[in-house]
């Protein structure tokens, strides 16, 4: 889910992440820049989604006394957090 600006806003405001070493002034600043901006998508959520993966094997064996066959086919697709990377593999 996309959040706005505030929300990222608020998020940050929490002790759930460690801004010790951001200058408090920028930081309050930015805070309520993005408080007063509450129709602003951050731009985190236009880089960024959550990743995925899917991974699709078929694989056959047989054969005589003499002859083994074996055959295998498989899919692979990732995608990652950022928008633009992932990974498509057929084999």
């Amino acid at each position: 889910m996309l959040k706005t600006a505030s929300e990222w806003a608020d998020d940050l405001g929490t002790s759930a992440y460690d801004l010790s070493e951001v200058n408090p002034d920028l930081l309050n600043y930015r805070l309520n820049a993005y408080r007063n901006a509450p129709d602003v998508v951050s731009i985190e959520d236009w880089l960024f989604r959550t990743g995925t993966s899917q991974n699709h094997d078929f694989s056959v064996t047989g054969g005589s006394e003499n002859v083994s066959v074996f055959a295998s086919v498989g899919y692979l697709d990732t995608k990652g957090i950022a928008r633009k990377q992932g990974f498509e593999r057929y084999n």
